[in-house]
């Protein structure tokens, strides 16, 4: 076990939280109870966004990487439960950046556009890394969003460590803005703020 390092987290379906390490230390597991980390595995590259199945598989997005003519991109990586590598893509289409990702409850892969410019919500192909835009998300002055959460009825969630004091944004899966809450308890300037929603009481 060791202090957590999450960039982002994600809740599998046998309920076990799943995270990425911002210092690429590798893949871990969550008991937020301790709160502690215990690592089960390698990550590819600096993992950002992790998401999880509901088969239970692992995605993940890279970091910023950089392409022969110096422009930037980001790769989606399937990987199995100890981060060997399946397969990956590159991230294409309409953006071809993405942090913040997770699966709705139609089953399709969502995604931020992680560009300071634009809050474009995005699907993205699984087989293929290209990204349809389904939105932008509403009233939020985050920059780069690295962790988002979606639960089982379609509300897509994310922490804005932009305002004062630091606010949990609800959307809808087309952007639209439902709702703002200020959680003065949250450290804003603790680096990355990663989220899990767990409906299963609800």
């Amino acid at each position: 076990s060791s202090r957590c390092l999450a960039t982002a987290m994600d809740m599998a379906p046998s309920g076990v939280v799943k995270s990425s390490a911002y210092d690429g230390s590798g893949l871990q597991e969550v008991d937020a109870e301790q709160p502690l980390c215990l690592k089960v595995g390698e990550q590819p590259a600096d993992s950002r966004g992790i998401a999880v199945s509901g088969d239970g598989t692992l995605w993940v997005t890279s970091d910023f990487l950089s392409s022969p003519s110096n422009s930037q991109f980001t790769r989606l990586f399937h990987v199995e439960q100890d981060g060997t590598v399946i397969s990956q893509v590159e991230i294409s289409g309409s953006t071809d950046q993405v942090f913040g990702i997770d699966f709705g409850p139609d089953g399709e892969l969502y995604g931020v556009e992680a560009k300071t410019s634009s809050h474009q919500l995005v699907r993205i192909n699984l087989q293929t890394g290209v990204t349809t835009v389904v939105g932008e998300l509403e009233g939020t002055s985050r920059d780069l969003i690295f962790d988002i959460d979606i639960d089982q009825n379609g509300i897509l969630r994310f922490f804005d460590d932009e305002t004062i004091p630091g606010t949990l944004r609800e959307h809808d899966l087309t952007g639209s803005l439902l709702r703002s809450v200020e959680l003065p308890s949250v450290c804003r300037s603790c680096g990355f703020v990663g989220i899990v929603t767990n409906t299963s009481d609800e």
